[in-house]
């Protein structure tokens, strides 16, 4: 093999490793851009928890494959009812004890999920569970629940109270299906008018 043959293989090898390398980084950022469009600042909070980039997009397809292997189910009309009509209850309740509407709006949150087919062992993986299918509401219960916390041990002022009440009740309506929720509510509730 003659000096230019060689350079011409070598050439075409270069080209063809270039080439391999431009696709792979352009799948990469795809898949980067990808996992940023599903979930906006759950990508973000995801990144500041781990190491490096590879590990949270890493993190998040775990996530994805996770809630794939779950039987997650819609609820049925009754059950639907019965959740509203709980939630109707519990803020009703927030007026005179905030506190405790609070903690059962949390209770509410948790039993839906589980009616849901979502497993809730600890609120670390109920959390990373909604975060694949509710990604823009995940933040909002991750900050309930601190406000939760914070009013079990150290007693949460009002505002922060209804704040939590304002993100659990956006949860909530997203889990039974907001559209059906506020259309349901609004028909019992003229139902009840005399």
């Amino acid at each position: 093999m003659n000096t230019t043959t060689l350079s011409v293989i070598l050439g075409i090898a270069a080209v063809l490793i270039g080439a391999v390398l431009i696709m792979l980084i352009s799948g990469r950022r795809r898949r980067t851009k990808g996992l940023r469009q599903k979930y906006g600042t759950e990508y973000d909070h995801t990144m500041k928890n781990s190491k490096n980039r590879r590990a949270a997009e890493e993190t998040l397809r775990e996530r994805e494959k996770h809630v794939g292997t779950l039987n997650i189910r819609t609820l049925d009309e009754k059950e639907l009812n019965e959740y509203h009509q709980k939630w109707i209850q519990i803020q009703a309740n927030f007026v005179n004890d905030p506190t405790r509407a609070v903690e059962e709006a949390n209770q509410l949150i948790s039993a839906a999920m589980v009616a849901r087919g979502f497993p809730v062992n600890n609120f670390n993986q109920r959390a990373a569970d909604i975060s694949v299918l509710y990604p823009d509401f995940v933040t909002k219960y991750r900050s309930a629940e601190a406000i939760a916390l914070k009013n079990r041990t150290a007693g949460a002022s009002t505002e922060e109270l209804r704040q939590a009440m304002v993100y659990y009740r956006t949860l909530f309506e997203e889990l039974l299906g907001s559209a059906d929720m506020k259309v349901e509510v609004k028909v019992a509730d003229l139902a009840n008018v005399k």
